[in-house]
């Protein structure tokens, strides 16, 4: 985590499973992570939801938009 904060690096903790994982995480200065303990994988369309519920959550009154082409779109388009 040092190492990463002195050349400016995001770092975000994966496979986190535990709230004891993610007490440690945090003690290290680790504010970013992905894992069981958050959510269970999720089809992409569940997940654009889950998202957007956050965001407004975080911002109340936040207006999601599409701002881009769906993930299916982007997955034809590179064929």
């Amino acid at each position: 985590m040092s190492l990463a904060d002195t050349i400016g690096l995001l770092t975000i903790a994966e496979s986190v499973e535990s709230e004891r994982q993610r007490d440690i995480l945090i003690g290290l200065g680790c504010n970013r992570a992905q894992g069981y303990l958050f959510a269970r994988p999720m089809p992409v369309d569940a997940a654009e939801a889950a998202l957007d519920q956050a965001a407004r959550i975080i911002e109340p009154g936040l207006e999601v938009r599409e701002a881009r082409p769906s993930s299916r779109q982007n997955r034809a388009d590179t064929g």
